[in-house]
């Protein structure tokens, strides 16, 4: 009769540190999300960051479009290029802004999902306490019926924290896009500028009698600033 009971008494040990691990493992895997959630949080930050110098870049371009207008009167088709060039810089800003937005949904139905297993876990540590009295109390059958709960929570679980990993790469792919948009827009306006240096070099040197020293050294200067 003794051994029965020292054997039962191990028995519940047993299970009750099977039950610890598990739990263990479970919040190591929330650790794990919280990790995940903060490099989102900085990706998205470094996102709105680029957004901020793609608006610096655009009012450079204004600079430069107001110099043209005010030194040469004649360049209207330039000056209409250049106002078609910030409107498409414009719409470019407006689709990173709608990103920004659309990764700050995200971020937060990841809080959202984050509460979720928080109450899981609160739900899953009062069940622990639960088969722990049901283990004092020798309830053998309802405490496998915890154990069977315990076991259904914790694959829910495991599937939520696939589904999360999902969309945290559906995330990284959809920054990874628009990083090399932006990257080939301002190689683009770079290239943009550099062929407009060349074609007012060409201009003035096919025209040397039409313009004064005063705006050859206007022009000098304009495509200095431009290059810097």
């Amino acid at each position: 009769m003794v051994d029965l009971k020292k054997n039962a008494d191990e028995k519940k040990h047993s299970q009750m540190d099977e039950v610890g691990d598990r739990i263990c493992r479970l919040v190591e895997s929330e650790r794990l999300k919280n990790v995940d959630i903060g490099r989102l949080k900085d990706e998205n930050n470094g996102l709105v960051l680029k957004v901020e110098e793609e608006r610096e870049k655009w009012l450079k371009v204004c600079w430069e479009r107001d110099e043209i207008e005010d030194n040469y009167d004649g360049l209207f088709k330039e000056i209409r290029d250049l106002r078609k060039k910030m409107i498409e810089m414009e719409k470019n800003e407006k689709r990173d802004l709608e990103e920004t937005e659309y990764l700050k949904v995200k971020c937060k139905k990841l809080l959202a999902e984050k509460m979720e297993s928080e109450i899981m876990n609160k739900n899953l540590l009062k069940e622990k306490k639960i088969v722990e009295r049901l283990l004092d109390e020798s309830e053998a059958v309802s405490l496998r019926r915890t154990i069977e709960i315990i076991t259904h929570d914790k694959v829910e679980m495991e599937e939520a924290k696939m589904e999360v990993k999902n969309v945290v790469m559906d995330l990284r792919r959809e920054l990874s896009k628009v990083n090399e948009a932006m990257t080939s827009e301002s190689s683009m306006a770079k290239n943009k500028r550099n062929e407009e240096s060349v074609s007012q070099m060409g201009c003035s040197r096919e025209n040397p009698n039409e313009v004064s020293p005063e705006k050859d050294n206007l022009s000098l200067r304009s495509r200095t600033r431009r290059e810097s």
